[in-house]
């Protein structure tokens, strides 16, 4: 499963110091079609980011599976690194101090063992949010009890009349 990441040029030049890092001149980002440009759809990476973002991203390389990226609007030292099939963001600043004393290898490293972590806490936040069921209305309370009425006693009542069962 490969991890994309986005950054400016200048990280990018960074992180070729990586003894790992090879040189990738990507795919064309628009091709015609019916006479038409548009996005080229093969790397689906950069499909997607073209749609979300309306602008094209260069390939730039890649360390084993980890693709690197560069968009000409981050003007930031940051890098957005997109992780598993559904492209999940994660910001992550540069901490220039990090690569100086371990070097570019180790913050690469650095930089994905926090985007687990980050994956994981968000996988069990979405399992918590799962199975913290929202209270239903009721929609009789409406016409029971009027003074100790929900917003969901009102939603479940609407929703009950729309459907014609009051």
């Amino acid at each position: 499963m490969a991890t994309h990441i986005v950054t400016n040029e200048r990280i990018v030049n960074i992180i070729k110091g990586s003894r790992y890092f090879r040189m990738n001149f990507g795919l064309v980002a628009t091709v015609e079609r019916s006479g038409r440009r548009g996005y080229n759809e093969k790397d689906k990476f950069a499909y997607f980011y073209s749609n979300r973002y309306n602008t094209i991203i260069y390939a730039k390389g890649n360390i084993g599976d980890i693709k690197f990226y560069v968009d000409q609007y981050i003007h930031e030292d940051v890098l957005a690194v997109y992780h598993k099939e559904n492209f999940q963001e994660f910001i992550f600043d540069l901490d220039s101090d990090f690569i100086r004393q371990k070097g570019v290898d180790a913050y690469v490293g650095k930089v994905l063992m926090e985007c687990d972590q980050k994956w994981e806490d968000l996988k069990e936040k979405k399992s918590l949010d799962v199975l913290v069921e929202k209270p239903k209305g009721d929609a009789q309370k409406v016409s029971t009890d009027p003074g100790n009425v929900s917003w969901e006693d009102v939603k479940a009542y609407l929703e009950a009349k729309k459907r014609g069962q009051l």
